[in-house]
């Protein structure tokens, strides 16, 4: 009696664990989705209907095995290829920018070896157009001259030669070329004067951000997050860095020299009461924008009393607030 009891007993313990440990894998697939009320519908077949509209894949026990989201509409579609869109643009200009700085850092060392090339540049141009000067000056006394002589053999009754009616011409041409020349390299010499001022105030920025990773140390990196903007997204950047443009403008006592979607510098401070400001967008590994504040004064003692004065406290301040108050009008 007592071997059959124990017998009855193992059997009955190993038919409960094996069904205790059976896996959730051994039932069929449920789904679980809302029906046309809004009622939570759990079962084995999912209707074409409701696949779309998102539903849970959940084991006998409903645990959530997956989650597939509603398909995206069409305009859900078009708004994730327009923002890729932006990010690719964004990225691009991006590259560009960092490809374009890498190369100025690598040409000059300092604002003095910029100066100097656009001296050079300048100085090159003022030559060609001097000899061109030159030459159109010989030319406009030769056609004088033709043109004289003209006149006299015509107060005369005479016939007017070929060869001065050439000459007349050929000297008039040579005025007309001479003058397109010059109006050239004078345009020449204005792109080459903007370019350089635009390289040098990039340089100037560059050097502000590379002192700035070197000198900041962590306690000083704390307190500046407070002049630190970060953008929601690319569109709240894009009005972000329109109200900075004109923060940037209201407060700075130097003008505007670089506008780009990614840099604002103002004109370096030549006297102790100037403030100049840079405003930079910098981008993170994720593509997500910080926009950045940096305020520079004369490099003097009053100058430097400035730029730890009150009023630059509040120009720091005051960016993000501007921003905030701004960006939904």
């Amino acid at each position: 009696m007592k071997v059959w009891l124990f017998l009855f007993l193992v059997l009955s313990a190993t038919l409960s664990l094996s069904a205790y440990s059976a896996s959730p894998t051994d039932t069929p697939t449920m789904y679980k989705y809302l029906d046309d009320k809004g009622n939570v519908v759990l079962s084995t077949n999912l209707p074409p209907a409701y696949a779309s509209k998102g539903f849970s894949i959940v084991d006998s026990y409903g645990r959530v095995i997956e989650e597939i989201p509603p398909a995206k509409t069409k305009e859900q579609i078009a708004e994730d290829r327009r923002r890729e869109a932006v990010r690719a643009s964004e990225q691009k200009k991006l590259d560009e920018q960092n490809k374009a700085d890498e190369e100025l850092l690598k040409q000059f060392t300092t604002l003095k070896d910029i100066e100097r090339a656009r001296e050079n540049q300048i100085n090159s141009i003022h030559v060609e157009i001097e000899l061109r000067e030159a030459a159109a000056n010989r030319s406009r006394k030769q056609l004088e001259e033709n043109q004289q002589m003209a006149a006299d053999l015509e107060r005369q009754g005479k016939a007017i030669p070929s060869i001065i009616t050439e000459n007349i011409t050929d000297f008039q041409k040579r005025i007309e070329d001479a003058n397109a020349f010059i109006a050239d390299r004078k345009a020449q010499q204005d792109e080459v004067n903007k370019k350089f001022a635009d390289d040098m105030a990039r340089f100037r920025g560059l050097n502000i951000q590379r002192l700035q990773k070197v000198n900041l140390n962590r306690s000083e990196q704390l307190r500046a997050e407070q002049y630190h903007y970060n953008c929601q997204d690319l569109e709240d950047c894009a009005k972000a860095w329109q109200l900075v443009q004109l923060y940037v403008n209201k407060n700075s006592t130097t003008p505007i020299q670089v506008l780009t979607e990614t840099l604002i510098v103002t004109q370096a401070p030549t006297k102790d009461t100037d403030i100049s400001l840079t405003a930079s967008k910098v981008p993170d590994k994720q593509m997500n924008y910080t926009i950045q504040l940096e305020i520079t004064c004369n490099d003097s003692p009053d100058g430097n009393s400035v730029c730890i004065g009150d009023r630059v406290k509040e120009i720091k301040a005051g960016m993000i607030r501007f921003i905030n108050t701004y960006r939904n009008q």
